[in-house]
């Protein structure tokens, strides 16, 4: 996602980190989720957003919880 001592591609972050998700690597989980979020790298979608936040946030990361609660104000953790 950061795209550090490389060149950035979106595409490839979102793909390894959806296989890191998928395999319950919270912060992958938490990172995905902020991306979706926020729409970097990727088309901004607010469902998997919630999706890979609340995923997160119900592992017990607390980045996840506070973007949770700060977009998605009704969600329940």
């Amino acid at each position: 996602m950061f795209g550090q001592g490389v060149e950035r591609d979106g595409e490839r972050a979102e793909y390894w980190l959806t296989k890191a998700a998928n395999q319950e690597y919270v912060e992958a989980q938490s990172m995905l989720g902020l991306m979706y979020a926020t729409g970097q790298g990727v088309r901004a979608d607010k469902a998997k957003a919630e999706l890979w936040l609340t995923k997160a946030a119900q592992a017990g990361d607390q980045q996840a919880k506070i973007l949770l609660r700060d977009l998605f104000p009704g969600q329940k953790i």
